[in-house]
């Protein structure tokens, strides 16, 4: 047992158990990466209530873009730049012949997009970046 007496502990961003052979596997699914790491200091993390109202807001949209078995790309990615510039607030569709994971495709695309993750859900992304002139008044 650890000295605090818990058989699973965090550290960083593992999860520890307090076994003998002290197994480690990572705490988020495929290295999803919460939105306050890795990303530019410009950018700011969406708090929780932020993210429910862009995901309301998301809930009627359609998908503008698609990643497919060509997965991502430089024209993918420019699509998506201009979609989110145009936007703000974009579904994504993952197809089913896409081969990557569903949340290594929402980090590649946050991360080239400078965008912020909203939701993954299924096969969708919603994906946020504030555009110069706002179009969506974010709650505080």
């Amino acid at each position: 047992m650890s000295p605090s007496g818990n058989l699973l502990t965090v550290r960083g961003d593992f999860l520890s158990f307090d076994t003998e052979d002290f197994n480690c596997i990572p705490a988020n699914p495929a290295g999803f990466r919460d939105n306050a790491h890795g990303k530019g200091e410009g950018l700011q993390m969406l708090t929780g209530k932020q993210k429910r109202y862009l995901r309301s807001l998301g809930h009627s949209l359609k998908p503008v873009v698609m990643v497919g078995k060509g997965e991502i790309s430089g024209p993918l990615l420019d699509e998506t730049a201009e979609a989110l510039k145009s936007h703000e607030l974009i579904k994504v569709r993952i197809l089913e012949s896409c081969l990557m994971d569903r949340y290594e495709v929402a980090n590649a695309l946050s991360e080239k997009c400078d965008a912020e993750i909203a939701q993954v859900l299924g096969r969708m992304v919603l994906l946020y970046r504030k555009g110069e002139e706002p179009k969506i008044e974010l709650p505080s």
